[in-house]
């Protein structure tokens, strides 16, 4: 019999829930809850959730200033952006995508290759959401620049031809199909 991901969450929700009612700054415990809220289709209580993580980490940072805190900070935004992006409020996840980028920049470890490319990904696809195309496709663009993983390659050039193709414009659609046959 296979259990069901909704029924996988459900105690998971009950127990995080009375940690955080214990435990109201507890950053983690919070994005925790926020991700299985995702899970679960409480999207809008999920960003409230890790809303409150970021303000925790944002303080915490402040204080002591190390780089795991940073990266939960950047984990964060990144989870905030997806949420945001499924509530329809994209100028919101454009804005937390842009602080996680901003942050990786700098960076050029294999361990913040994936968090790079969820930021490019998000950032792509909340432009793309609002109608700005243009800049969604210079997003892609850039994302491809910027990895070498030819798995994440592939999936970047697939949605950069998807918003070229939606561009409309011949040009567009003749580049997209272009690269999408080059892969």
């Amino acid at each position: 019999m296979k259990i069901l991901t909704f029924d996988a969450l459900l105690p998971a929700y009950f127990l995080i829930e009375r940690y955080c009612a214990r435990q109201p700054d507890d950053a983690a415990g919070l994005h925790l809850f926020a991700l299985i809220c995702e899970g679960l289709g409480h999207v809008t209580f999920g960003e409230n959730l890790v809303s409150r993580a970021i303000a925790i980490l944002e303080v915490a940072y402040e204080e002591f200033e190390e780089s795991e805190v940073e990266n939960q900070y950047i984990i964060a935004n990144l989870t905030l952006g997806r949420l945001r992006l499924s509530l329809g409020d994209y100028l919101g996840a454009i804005s937390s995508f842009e602080s996680a980028m901003g942050l990786l920049q700098g960076e050029n470890q294999n361990s913040v290759e994936n968090l790079r490319y969820q930021s490019y990904l998000g950032l792509g696809l909340a432009h793309f959401m609002a109608n700005d195309l243009e800049i969604a496709i210079s997003v892609f663009q850039e994302a491809q620049a910027v990895t070498d993983n030819i798995l994440l390659k592939g999936k970047i050039n697939v949605l950069l031809a998807q918003t070229m193709w939606a561009a409309g414009a011949d040009d567009h659609k003749a580049i997209a199909k272009a690269q999408l046959l080059e892969w």
